[in-house]
Protein backbone atom coordinates (compact mmCIF):
# COMPACT_ATOMS: atom_id res chain seq x y z
CA UNK A 1 0.00 0.00 0.00
CA UNK A 2 0.78 3.50 -0.34
CA UNK A 3 -0.71 6.26 1.78
CA UNK A 4 -3.38 4.24 2.78
CA UNK A 5 -4.06 2.66 -0.22
CA UNK A 6 -3.26 0.14 -2.95
CA UNK A 7 -0.17 0.66 -5.28
CA UNK A 8 -2.56 -0.35 -8.17
CA UNK A 9 -5.26 2.26 -7.19
CA UNK A 10 -5.84 4.96 -9.62
CA UNK A 11 -4.53 7.61 -7.60
CA UNK A 12 -1.09 5.91 -6.84
CA UNK A 13 -0.87 4.23 -10.24
CA UNK A 14 -1.12 8.54 -11.62
CA UNK A 15 1.04 9.61 -8.94
CA UNK A 16 3.91 6.59 -10.18
CA UNK A 17 3.42 7.77 -13.94
CA UNK A 18 3.83 10.91 -13.08
CA UNK A 19 7.18 10.44 -10.82
CA UNK A 20 8.43 7.86 -13.12
CA UNK A 21 7.87 10.59 -16.37
CA UNK A 22 9.81 13.32 -14.05
CA UNK A 23 12.60 11.11 -13.55
CA UNK A 24 13.05 9.85 -16.95
CA UNK A 25 12.79 14.12 -17.83
CA UNK A 26 15.60 14.67 -15.72
CA UNK A 27 17.56 12.39 -17.62
CA UNK A 28 16.64 13.72 -21.06
CA UNK A 29 17.88 16.83 -21.65
CA UNK A 30 14.87 18.68 -22.70
CA UNK A 31 14.64 16.10 -25.27
CA UNK A 32 10.92 14.82 -23.82
CA UNK A 33 10.19 18.64 -23.22
CA UNK A 34 10.14 19.01 -27.11
CA UNK A 35 8.96 15.79 -28.29
CA UNK A 36 6.05 15.69 -25.20
CA UNK A 37 5.22 19.30 -23.91
CA UNK A 38 2.20 21.27 -25.80
CA UNK A 39 4.16 23.43 -28.49
CA UNK A 40 1.57 24.76 -30.64
CA UNK A 41 3.77 25.21 -33.76
CA UNK A 42 4.74 21.51 -33.22
CA UNK A 43 1.25 20.37 -32.48
CA UNK A 44 0.07 22.53 -35.94
CA UNK A 45 3.02 20.69 -37.84
CA UNK A 46 1.78 17.31 -37.08
CA UNK A 47 2.51 16.88 -33.16
CA UNK A 48 -1.08 15.84 -32.45
CA UNK A 49 -0.22 13.73 -29.39
CA UNK A 50 1.00 16.61 -27.59
CA UNK A 51 -2.20 17.66 -26.67
CA UNK A 52 -1.99 14.88 -24.32
CA UNK A 53 1.17 14.05 -22.83
CA UNK A 54 2.14 17.56 -21.63
CA UNK A 55 0.09 16.76 -18.82
CA UNK A 56 2.63 14.08 -17.61
CA UNK A 57 5.48 16.18 -17.78
CA UNK A 58 6.71 19.00 -15.44
CA UNK A 59 9.28 21.69 -15.07
CA UNK A 60 12.98 20.14 -14.14
CA UNK A 61 14.47 24.06 -13.02
CA UNK A 62 14.82 23.60 -9.77
CA UNK A 63 16.77 24.69 -7.26
CA UNK A 64 16.83 22.46 -3.92
CA UNK A 65 12.50 21.49 -4.40
CA UNK A 66 11.01 20.09 -7.33
CA UNK A 67 8.26 22.38 -6.23
CA UNK A 68 5.71 22.20 -9.57
CA UNK A 69 5.20 18.58 -9.91
CA UNK A 70 5.06 18.32 -5.78
CA UNK A 71 2.41 21.03 -5.59
CA UNK A 72 0.39 19.41 -8.54
CA UNK A 73 0.76 16.03 -7.10
CA UNK A 74 0.03 16.84 -3.80
CA UNK A 75 -3.15 18.94 -5.11
CA UNK A 76 -4.36 15.85 -7.38
CA UNK A 77 -3.89 13.64 -4.21
CA UNK A 78 -5.40 15.53 -1.88
CA UNK A 79 -8.37 16.29 -3.63
CA UNK A 80 -8.53 12.77 -5.68
CA UNK A 81 -8.97 11.07 -1.73
CA UNK A 82 -12.12 13.24 -1.03
CA UNK A 83 -13.65 12.94 -4.74
CA UNK A 84 -12.96 8.90 -5.43
CA UNK A 85 -14.98 7.66 -2.09
CA UNK A 86 -18.04 9.24 -4.32
CA UNK A 87 -17.69 8.98 -7.52
CA UNK A 88 -15.65 5.93 -7.64
CA UNK A 89 -12.37 5.19 -9.30
CA UNK A 90 -13.43 4.54 -12.84
CA UNK A 91 -14.78 8.45 -12.99
CA UNK A 92 -12.15 9.53 -11.31
CA UNK A 93 -9.54 8.42 -14.01
CA UNK A 94 -12.07 9.64 -16.38
CA UNK A 95 -12.35 12.89 -14.86
CA UNK A 96 -8.64 13.47 -14.44
CA UNK A 97 -7.56 12.60 -18.17
CA UNK A 98 -10.82 14.38 -19.50
CA UNK A 99 -9.66 17.43 -17.73
CA UNK A 100 -6.21 17.45 -19.09
CA UNK A 101 -7.21 17.06 -22.28
CA UNK A 102 -9.41 19.79 -21.75
CA UNK A 103 -6.11 22.45 -20.78
CA UNK A 104 -4.82 20.78 -23.65
CA UNK A 105 -7.95 22.26 -25.81
CA UNK A 106 -8.35 25.42 -25.10
CA UNK A 107 -4.50 25.97 -25.17
CA UNK A 108 -4.30 25.24 -28.64
CA UNK A 109 -7.99 27.44 -29.08
CA UNK A 110 -6.13 30.25 -27.87
CA UNK A 111 -3.53 29.76 -30.11
CA UNK A 112 -5.81 29.09 -33.28
CA UNK A 113 -7.44 32.48 -32.24
CA UNK A 114 -3.90 34.27 -31.46
CA UNK A 115 -3.10 33.26 -35.02
CA UNK A 116 -5.61 33.97 -37.05
CA UNK A 117 -8.03 36.54 -35.51
CA UNK A 118 -6.42 38.49 -32.64
CA UNK A 119 -2.82 38.70 -33.76
CA UNK A 120 -1.20 40.29 -30.61
CA UNK A 121 2.57 41.22 -30.32
CA UNK A 122 3.49 38.19 -28.10
CA UNK A 123 2.58 35.57 -30.89
CA UNK A 124 5.52 34.09 -31.45
CA UNK A 125 5.65 33.38 -27.66
CA UNK A 126 2.69 31.96 -27.57
CA UNK A 127 3.26 29.97 -30.48
CA UNK A 128 6.32 28.32 -29.19
CA UNK A 129 6.65 28.66 -25.94
CA UNK A 130 5.60 24.93 -24.36
CA UNK A 131 3.43 23.85 -21.93
CA UNK A 132 3.43 21.07 -19.81
CA UNK A 133 2.26 20.16 -16.12
CA UNK A 134 -0.65 18.72 -14.92
CA UNK A 135 -2.60 21.32 -13.16
CA UNK A 136 -5.19 21.52 -16.00
CA UNK A 137 -6.17 17.79 -14.90
CA UNK A 138 -6.26 19.26 -11.09
CA UNK A 139 -7.98 22.21 -11.81
CA UNK A 140 -10.66 20.05 -13.39
CA UNK A 141 -10.93 17.43 -9.52
CA UNK A 142 -10.74 21.35 -7.89
CA UNK A 143 -14.20 22.28 -9.69
CA UNK A 144 -15.70 18.91 -8.70
CA UNK A 145 -14.40 19.36 -5.33
CA UNK A 146 -16.32 22.42 -5.07
CA UNK A 147 -19.80 20.91 -6.18
CA UNK A 148 -19.31 17.99 -3.92
CA UNK A 149 -17.61 19.93 -0.66
CA UNK A 150 -18.73 23.80 -1.48
CA UNK A 151 -18.53 24.56 2.19
CA UNK A 152 -15.27 23.08 2.93
CA UNK A 153 -11.61 25.81 3.26
CA UNK A 154 -9.11 25.49 1.26
CA UNK A 155 -5.54 27.32 1.69
CA UNK A 156 -4.58 29.33 -1.10
CA UNK A 157 -1.71 31.34 -0.81
CA UNK A 158 -2.27 30.71 3.13
CA UNK A 159 -5.38 32.42 2.16
CA UNK A 160 -8.79 30.21 3.46
CA UNK A 161 -11.27 30.38 0.64
CA UNK A 162 -14.12 28.40 0.56
CA UNK A 163 -14.06 25.43 -1.91
CA UNK A 164 -17.40 26.49 -4.16
CA UNK A 165 -14.74 29.67 -5.01
CA UNK A 166 -11.80 27.88 -5.30
CA UNK A 167 -11.36 27.97 -8.79
CA UNK A 168 -12.55 31.70 -9.29
CA UNK A 169 -10.44 32.52 -7.05
CA UNK A 170 -7.63 30.21 -8.38
CA UNK A 171 -8.04 31.91 -12.08
CA UNK A 172 -7.89 35.23 -11.02
CA UNK A 173 -4.70 34.69 -8.95
CA UNK A 174 -3.31 33.07 -12.33
CA UNK A 175 -4.41 35.84 -14.13
CA UNK A 176 -2.82 38.49 -11.66
CA UNK A 177 0.46 36.63 -12.08
CA UNK A 178 0.51 36.02 -16.05
CA UNK A 179 -0.70 39.96 -15.84
CA UNK A 180 2.54 40.97 -13.94
CA UNK A 181 4.75 38.52 -15.07
CA UNK A 182 5.64 36.86 -11.53
CA UNK A 183 5.22 33.04 -12.50
CA UNK A 184 4.85 31.48 -16.17
CA UNK A 185 1.36 29.71 -15.49
CA UNK A 186 -1.24 27.92 -18.08
CA UNK A 187 -4.34 29.92 -17.43
CA UNK A 188 -5.83 29.10 -20.48
CA UNK A 189 -4.69 25.15 -19.79
CA UNK A 190 -6.18 26.05 -15.84
CA UNK A 191 -9.59 27.45 -17.48
CA UNK A 192 -9.75 24.47 -20.22
CA UNK A 193 -9.59 21.59 -16.90
CA UNK A 194 -11.75 24.31 -14.91
CA UNK A 195 -14.59 23.59 -17.43
CA UNK A 196 -14.29 20.27 -18.08
CA UNK A 197 -14.65 19.85 -14.81
CA UNK A 198 -17.81 21.39 -14.08
CA UNK A 199 -19.38 20.12 -17.33
CA UNK A 200 -17.88 16.09 -16.37
CA UNK A 201 -20.36 16.91 -12.78
CA UNK A 202 -23.08 17.68 -14.50
CA UNK A 203 -23.16 15.42 -17.03
CA UNK A 204 -21.73 12.37 -15.41
CA UNK A 205 -22.09 13.07 -11.93
CA UNK A 206 -24.86 14.86 -10.46
CA UNK A 207 -26.81 11.88 -9.79
CA UNK A 208 -24.49 10.72 -6.96
CA UNK A 209 -26.10 13.14 -4.85
CA UNK A 210 -28.98 11.00 -4.63
CA UNK A 211 -27.39 7.98 -3.40
CA UNK A 212 -26.39 6.91 -0.07
CA UNK A 213 -22.74 7.23 -1.29
CA UNK A 214 -21.09 5.86 2.31
CA UNK A 215 -21.86 2.52 4.34
CA UNK A 216 -20.93 3.62 7.77
CA UNK A 217 -20.56 0.10 10.09
CA UNK A 218 -19.78 1.88 13.40
CA UNK A 219 -21.21 -0.01 16.93
CA UNK A 220 -24.00 2.04 17.54
CA UNK A 221 -21.66 3.73 21.01
CA UNK A 222 -19.17 4.59 18.47
CA UNK A 223 -21.77 6.10 15.78
CA UNK A 224 -22.72 8.01 19.30
CA UNK A 225 -19.08 9.45 19.39
CA UNK A 226 -19.48 10.18 16.06
CA UNK A 227 -22.40 12.47 16.18
CA UNK A 228 -21.41 13.88 19.29
CA UNK A 229 -17.84 15.14 17.78
CA UNK A 230 -19.19 15.91 14.55
CA UNK A 231 -16.55 13.92 12.94
CA UNK A 232 -16.49 14.30 9.02
CA UNK A 233 -17.27 13.10 6.83
CA UNK A 234 -19.82 11.45 9.66
CA UNK A 235 -21.90 14.60 9.75
CA UNK A 236 -22.61 15.39 6.41
CA UNK A 237 -23.29 12.09 4.86
CA UNK A 238 -25.63 11.25 7.59
CA UNK A 239 -27.62 13.98 7.10
CA UNK A 240 -27.76 13.42 3.40
CA UNK A 241 -28.87 9.71 3.82
CA UNK A 242 -31.22 10.53 6.59
CA UNK A 243 -32.89 13.05 3.88
CA UNK A 244 -32.88 10.68 1.08
CA UNK A 245 -34.61 7.67 3.51
CA UNK A 246 -36.95 10.20 4.08
CA UNK A 247 -38.06 10.75 0.54
CA UNK A 248 -37.93 6.96 -0.32
CA UNK A 249 -40.44 6.26 2.30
Amino acid sequence: TLFGHSIFHPLNMILGINCLVFIMQLNANLKMTYLFALTPDLFFAGSYWQIFTYGFLHSTFFDLIPFHILMNMYGFYILGMFIEPIVGKTKLVALYFAAQLGGGVFIIGNALVAKYIVMPENLHQILTIPTLGASGAVFGLLAVFGLLYPDKELLLLFIPVKAKNAVLVSLIIGFLFEIFEIAPISNMGHLGGSVVGFLFYFLALRNAENKIVFKITLSKQDFEKAIEAKNEPFKDQISQNVKIKEKEK
